[in-house]
């Protein structure tokens, strides 16, 4: 929400640096998906014997699509009463059809898609749940291997737009150009599986370790930026950079780990602090709606409709937004992925709170404590 949020200033320091921050919370997005649903499939697969396809799409379209649409049908309704009239139907369509990421440009260059342009990194996410499950399904031997030769195949393809000059606002929204931070949290995922890795991850994948290295790569990165670079002219080698950043990006799995490995740690109580375990509630929400909002980012856009200009200024922006995602959590969200949940029960019930309390939940939270 922050990188979307016009350029402003505090106490006369400009925020404009640290805003920009905001835009590696994609790259933590993925990563955080792609161990997360590999961990649930192999753990329903281990539980049951086998992986159900089927009941995992139903939970998913039912977790997923329905906020959306109720997003979506709003936009539709401002654009047919005009109360929107710079959004296109082609990029709603793209929205509702998931395939958005191969048409959207952003916000300075693609002013006509900004309420429905941020549904890109949910096609990446769409896609990928697709394509995850169907090689879980199909593939029972050697996992592991078998996702570590796709993400380096995926690297090498991500690559090649960069180094063919085709990489832009568009490519970089691709699947193919995105899939590498999925899958290489999936690969923690099935090496998880393995114990002597887990019991190797308990060891030495600590949060103070984690973190300490992260925090030396973004030292190293701005010493490098600020101090070495300047001094060597024209002649510096932007792969030492790239590699900062590569290694930057990829660590976000290694958070996660860590932190799901770590219950105890103080990061991992800090996250389980209840307002923000609210927050992280809502997030799909506030994904979906915060948008509607934050239009003045793109001057370009025109919005007639005198309550949507009053809400789009500062704080009553983030309140609009938390309080739309709040009733979309409540109202919608939840009860469609309880209503999944009792059309395909999981093998695991995951989130108490969106769960209806069945035979098999009892039994599972009986266990647990």
């Amino acid at each position: 929400m922050w990188v979307h949020d016009v350029k402003f200033s505090m106490a006369g320091h400009s925020l404009v640096a640290y805003q920009y921050i905001g835009g590696y919370g994609v790259n933590l997005f993925f990563a955080i998906s792609g161990i997360l649903i590999t961990t649930r499939i192999l753990e329903e697969e281990s539980l049951c014997g086998f992986f159900d396809i089927k009941k995992f799409y139903i939970r998913r379209i039912f977790r997923i699509q329905p906020a959306a649409w109720v997003y979506l049908a709003l936009i539709a309704f401002l654009m047919v009463t005009g109360s929107v009239t710079t959004t296109l139907w082609r990029h709603w369509f793209a929205a509702l059809g998931m395939y958005e990421n191969f048409i959207y440009q952003g916000y300075v260059y693609d002013y006509q898609g900004f309420f429905v342009g941020h549904f890109w990194t949910l096609a990446v996410e769409e896609h990928f749940y697709i394509l995850l499950s169907l090689f879980l399904l199909l593939v029972k031997r050697y996992r592991l291997a078998a996702l570590v030769i796709i993400f380096v195949g995926l690297m090498a393809l991500r690559m090649y737009p960069g180094n063919h000059g085709y990489l832009n606002d568009v490519t970089g929204r691709r699947t193919y150009y995105r899939l590498p931070g999925l899958v290489y949290g999936a690969c923690f995922a099935a090496a998880l599986r393995i114990d002597s890795f887990r019991r190797w991850a308990e060891r030495f994948l600590t949060p103070w370790i984690v973190f300490t290295v992260t925090g030396g790569f973004i030292l190293g990165r701005e010493v490098w930026h600020h101090i070495l670079a300047p001094s060597v002219g024209d002649f510096h080698p932007s792969s030492f950079v790239s590699a900062i950043d590569f290694l930057s990006n990829y660590l976000f799995a290694v958070w996660i780990v860590a932190t799901m490995l770590h219950g105890k740690s103080l990061s991992t109580r800090i996250l389980e602090w209840r307002p923000l375990r609210w927050v992280g509630r809502l997030s799909y929400s506030l994904y979906l709606w915060h948008a509607l909002f934050f239009f003045r980012l793109s001057p370009r856009v025109v919005v007639t409709l005198p309550a949507l200009v009053a809400l789009s200024g500062r704080p009553a922006k983030y309140l609009a937004a938390f309080a739309m995602a709040a009733i979309s959590y409540y109202f919608v969200e939840k009860p469609f992925v309880r209503i999944g949940h009792r059309l395909a029960p999981p093998a695991t019930p995951g989130r108490p709170e969106l769960v209806e309390t069945t035979a098999k939940a009892a039994i599972y939270s009986g266990g647990r404590s």
